[in-house]
């Protein structure tokens, strides 16, 4: 491996509810830092001045309350309005601004891999920089309960996002040598040792892809 390059990026996907942040904390846990676009958006949202007032030109003033991001009412509003996607608009190049420099920062500080957690990974095909790429899945019912318990949304609301997804997470653009399916059926433990098992194999795949351009 050649110090201060990051050598493999693992991408982490999966439908709300399935499980992927849970996964992204154990890989962290493992020693890989992980980037959960999502949470990067949100602190997009509150900080950048460009961002909160294209969102307010688009969604109105509520789109903030007290100078801070109205997550429930934008989610009804580009869920419920169909304008998620202008809102992706908005966001995500600025979220991908962020990530080449934190990229940046990690390969200066001499760290070989990432990891990064989104839930459009697979929404336009496989990205070809990761050299790994897990999707999450779960049972509908278990997402559904999932979301539920944390979540004030109406069922009609949680079962809005289930569709607005169902086009993010073809299993035909997956590479079948590299990437894994988890299964998060079951207990934590259960998952973390799956997590565990795909560590050791996303770092394999990395060593040999650093081999074959040796």
């Amino acid at each position: 491996m050649k110090k201060g390059v990051i050598i493999g990026k693992l991408g982490i996907t999966g439908g709300i509810g399935a499980g992927k942040t849970l996964v992204s904390q154990f890989v962290q846990d493992l020693g890989i830092p992980v980037i959960t676009l999502d949470e990067v958006a949100k602190s997009l949202m509150n900080s950048d001045a460009q961002v909160r007032s294209e969102i307010i030109q688009m969604f109105g003033d509520e789109s903030y309350s007290n100078d801070r991001l109205n997550t429930s009412y934008l989610a009804k509003a580009a869920f419920g309005e169909g304008k998620v996607e202008r809102l992706n608009e908005i966001i995500h190049p600025r979220v991908y601004d962020f990530l080449d420099q934190e990229e940046a920062r990690l390969i200066k500080s001499g760290t070989r891999y990432m990891a990064i957690e989104s839930a459009l990974m697979l929404k336009h095909g496989r990205p070809e920089h990761y050299a790994v790429i897990v999707l999450v899945e779960a049972k509908k019912s278990l997402r559904f309960a999932r979301v539920k318990s944390r979540n004030q949304w109406s069922d009609r609301e949680i079962e809005a996002r289930f569709q607005s997804q169902t086009s993010f997470f073809s299993k035909a653009a997956l590479l079948p040598d590299r990437d894994l399916i988890i299964e998060n059926n079951a207990t934590k433990q259960e998952l973390k040792s799956k997590v565990e098992r795909l560590v050791i194999h996303f770092k394999n795949v990395c060593d040999n892809l650093l081999q074959s351009h040796d």
